[in-house]
């Protein structure tokens, strides 16, 4: 069986980054689940889909538990203002995840 080893960047969901509009999701959009006791990733990646539940995603979102790919565009405008935000469950705006394959 072939290894895989990649990494990727991910950014603190807001609420527009899930939703279009109050109870419109964004169909497709990956998201990353972040334990607020532990601080750790699922070790998995979830799609919102129709079936998501709407107000469990908001909460999740309001906790700070849900992250997404950052883009070119979240990367470049963190690297000129060279800013970091911290909170209790998540340490920075953007942070690395290592996915293992095995």
């Amino acid at each position: 069986m072939k290894i895989i080893e990649a990494t990727i960047v991910l950014k603190k969901a807001d609420f527009w980054d899930v939703f279009y509009s109050a109870g419109k999701k964004r169909i497709g959009q990956p998201f990353w689940l972040r334990s607020l006791e532990t601080g750790k990733f699922d070790n998995k990646a979830y799609l919102v889909q129709q079936l998501t539940d709407s107000r469990e995603l908001k909460a999740w979102v309001e906790f700070g538990m849900v992250f997404i790919p950052a883009s070119d565009l979240d990367m470049a405008a963190n690297a000129k203002t060279n800013k970091t935000e911290v909170d209790q469950a998540a340490p920075t705006k953007q942070e690395e995840l290592t996915l293992k394959q095995y």
